[in-house]
């Protein structure tokens, strides 16, 4: 079971996670992260490793891997059934102390056969192009994790952005060239507001209006006709 924490949360919000939780394990990418837990450490009595990706501790344990045995592999994985639970997603905590949802194989991977199932043209391979996305929300994200999961599963290209700054996701964009994107609506307002702003310093703010609107126009356009739009009117 995995419970991801949200880069942004404070360590009071963090501590109460890995306790609420009863986490055994905490992987953190930086020395500053694992050290700033440090004196939080006595309050967790369950956590027993602390494991530091820029110490190098990702091939530690992949080095531990290498001797277990393929038959204990697959006792664990056949131990694994629908509704086992595989994370617990926690909420960012902005109303109160983070509040967690139990998510278990079968819910996970139910959202992650739907999605592939009802974008059907954007995860699957056509004759043209390879379908590719980049990846800009945290895994703490239930939609962002979702997503990971799906591209591994339908053999989607996926990319990863370092950075979540606006001028830095410009950056990424325009050098991985995703052909397309599954994101929540704040962060690709972000996006939206950053370019405008740059424009409108560099007094393009009507020529990029008038792009905008015919962008708009033209993804409408390419929107298949519903059933209402399509029906044919009688003459009168």
């Amino acid at each position: 079971m995995t419970v991801p924490v949200y880069p942004t949360s404070s360590l009071f919000q963090i501590r109460w996670i890995l306790q609420d939780s009863g986490a055994v394990a905490m992987a953190a990418e930086t020395v500053a992260q694992a050290a700033a837990l440090g004196p939080e450490t006595p309050r967790l009595p369950d956590l027993r490793h602390m494991w530091v990706f820029e110490k190098g501790h990702l091939d530690r344990l992949a080095e531990l891997g290498r001797t277990v045995p393929d038959q204990e592999v697959a006792v664990r994985r056949g131990v694994l059934l629908p509704d086992t639970l595989a994370t617990v997603i926690y909420t960012s905590g902005t109303t109160g102390r983070p509040k967690g949802c139990a998510i278990t194989h079968g819910n996970f991977l139910a959202e992650v056969d739907n999605a592939i199932e009802l974008l059907y043209g954007v995860f699957k391979n056509k004759a043209d192009e390879e379908p590719s996305t980049l990846l800009f929300l945290p895994y703490s994200h239930v939609f962002g994790r979702m997503v990971a999961v799906a591209c591994i599963r339908a053999r989607v290209r996926l990319g990863h952005a370092a950075s979540l700054k606006s001028e830095d996701l410009l950056a990424d964009l325009a050098s991985f060239q995703p052909t397309f994107l599954l994101a929540i609506p704040y962060m690709l307002e972000k996006v939206f507001n950053n370019a405008r702003a740059k424009a409108e310093k560099g007094g393009r703010g009507k020529v990029f209006d008038r792009a905008t609107s015919v962008a708009r126009r033209y993804g409408e356009a390419l929107r298949p006709a519903s059933p209402a739009r399509g029906r044919a009117r009688p003459a009168r």
